[in-house]
């Protein structure tokens, strides 16, 4: 149920492609840092930004090291969520999101909707933007 009570939906019209983009901020799924859906990669949740301290190698006898996931519902639903403009069709976490839509590229508007409701952001490729719930509220 792509609904805002449960989750959060974004809409990115590129100048070369568009998208539609959900997934779950209701702790139902597991949602990481560093999971990509479509365009957009979440980078950060609850003022805590992606950073290599963030992700443990978990390595057996010998390289290559896989990254742990860093959970977003470790503490229960996220008050905010951060993300980067990556462009693309790529999506990382099935179980919590889907994406539908072409590829989007280069200059975009990005519209973010939550049950706190939205936000329109301009973007180029690379450029930040977040959704942050009101004070005692989440996502």
């Amino acid at each position: 149920v792509n609904s805002p009570d449960v989750g959060m939906s974004i809409y990115i019209q590129s100048s070369f492609g568009t998208q539609s983009v959900f997934f779950y901020t209701d702790c139902t799924q597991t949602l990481s840092i560093g999971d990509i859906f479509g365009g957009v990669q979440i980078i950060g949740y609850n003022g805590q930004t992606f950073d290599a301290s963030l992700v443990q190698e978990e390595c057996a006898t010998a390289p290559p090291c896989v990254p742990t996931r860093i959970d977003a519902c470790t503490s229960g639903r996220p008050d905010s969520i951060e993300f980067q403009y990556i462009g693309g069709n790529e999506i990382s976490n099935t179980k919590a999101g889907e994406v539908s839509g072409s590829s989007v590229s280069g200059y975009a508007t990005v519209i973010a909707t939550s049950k706190q409701g939205g936000l329109s952001y301009s973007l180029v490729e690379g450029g930040f933007f977040s959704l942050v719930s009101p004070i005692g509220a989440s996502l």
